[in-house]
């Protein structure tokens, strides 16, 4: 067994997959109208009726006067589940899309979203995009080096906001059931709190029907690995907990070297 740091976007893999899967029974709806009143630029002052709204992520305080209008989407399955939401329209860039292709329900809305980068974008191509938030899968890319701290791009009005299982470098904390405290900050976010609300009871439908199907069983060990640039990596974290549910048992968990 391979113990040093994977890849960055490989642990954030199994994370946004759940994302999708969870989505893909939605019935996305792209055609959401812009919350931009006529004449006025995203972003400008001026709110609009139940706001301000602040939202807690990874440990800041995200406050906004008005709903995101120039959104840039981080990894494919973030995209997927904006519009599941119906927000398909507010996406402005998307990048990170080599790791993924979108739900077939979603896939003509997703493929008309301007692609920053199919990898990392530059700080040129992210900033060149005018976005009023950007929602990505880590914080890793924002060091002031590849992207603007995220320091900077909140002071220039441009929010960042995290997958919640993946805060920290320490992708062993990642849950299955974080994608439900990321629907209910979107739904905060963009004033579609019943849309969210929906989403995540099926959910939580979806989940329960699981565990009942495997209650009573005997967990299977099973050896969750991957390889990269011919290494052999094994995960813990949300590859874990999924195993868990489905009534398997990681053989590696919690013998990975801490955050790694």
């Amino acid at each position: 067994m391979i113990t040093r740091r994977a890849p960055r976007t490989a642990l954030a893999f199994g994370l946004a997959l759940l994302a999708t899967a969870m989505a893909s029974t939605a019935c996305g709806d792209s055609s959401a109208p812009s919350s931009t009143p006529a004449g006025q630029q995203p972003g400008a002052v001026g709110s609009q009726a139940g706001y301000p709204v602040s939202v807690n992520n990874c440990g800041r305080t995200l406050r906004f006067d008005r709903a995101p209008t120039r959104v840039i989407s981080g990894w494919p399955t973030n995209t997927d589940l904006l519009a599941a939401l119906g927000l398909g329209e507010k996406i402005v860039g998307q990048y990170n899309t080599s790791n993924g292709s979108p739900e077939p329900a979603y896939a003509a809305a997703v493929t008309a979203i301007p692609v920053l980068s199919e990898s990392a974008p530059t700080r040129e191509q992210l900033l060149a995009a005018r976005p009023d938030l950007i929602w990505a899968d880590g914080s890793y890319l924002f060091d002031g080096q590849q992207l603007p701290t995220l320091d900077d791009l909140t002071a220039r009005g441009t929010p960042v906001l995290i997958l919640s299982g993946f805060c920290t470098d320490d992708a062993t904390r990642a849950k299955v059931t974080d994608v439900t405290t990321d629907l209910n900050t979107l739904g905060r976010i963009f004033g579609v709190e019943e849309k969210a609300a929906q989403l995540s009871s099926d959910i939580d439908t979806r989940l329960a029907a699981v565990t009942a199907k495997v209650d009573g069983q005997p967990p299977v060990p099973v050896a969750m690995i991957s390889t990269y640039n011919g290494s052999i990596y094994t995960y813990d974290g949300v590859y874990t907990d999924i195993a868990r549910r489905a009534g398997a048992r990681n053989i590696y968990a919690g013998a990975l070297p801490a955050g790694q």
